[in-house]
């Protein structure tokens, strides 16, 4: 069994020999060739295993992903709970500042923040103009419907698929 590079060198140097011998093909140019093609095929075949096993393991790592996100969303969630219940806590009973070796723990002012229940209210000025964004669906139809830019072309490119 050979790797994919090697069935494919092979049937390119075979190619090669054909051309360089007019289009004649001897017995055992054939036998050359058709072993190539069982080698090729195997490997591409191969190969696809390959990659549908990283497809899974891909698959794998974005539902991880999702699944530690989410745990991290819920322990900030539990955390900043933990915080103001010890604020309101320390608050209710007096105490701006605990201290020990480990730890001090305080209550501090925190800067003033701008808190905005309508924004349509606020003057443009107010906003950061947001840069124009392309939107390659609607360049699409422009072109199919007739209209040409410079530089702009519609391409059909090919992928690889594995069912």
């Amino acid at each position: 069994m050979s790797n994919l590079y090697q069935a494919t060198e092979q049937l390119k140097s075979l190619e090669v020999s054909i051309e360089e011998a007019e289009g004649v093909l001897t017995e055992e140019a054939m036998g050359v060739y058709l072993q190539s093609c069982e080698n090729f095929d195997e490997a591409v075949l191969s190969g696809a295993g390959w990659i549908k096993s990283l497809d899974g393991d891909i698959d794998i790592t974005e539902q991880e992903i999702i699944r530690l996100r989410l745990r991290q969303a819920s322990l900030k969630g539990r955390r900043n709970r933990f915080k103001r219940f010890m604020v309101a806590a320390m608050l209710s009973f007096n105490k701006p500042k605990i201290k020990n070796a480990i730890f001090t723990v305080s209550i501090r002012t925190n800067p003033p923040k701008v808190e905005v229940d309508d924004p349509t209210v606020l003057p443009e000025e107010c906003f950061d103009p947001q840069p124009a964004k392309l939107v390659l669906k609607r360049v699409k139809e422009l072109i199919e419907s007739g209209k040409e830019f410079a530089g702009v072309r519609i391409v059909r490119e090919q992928s690889l698929q594995i069912r």
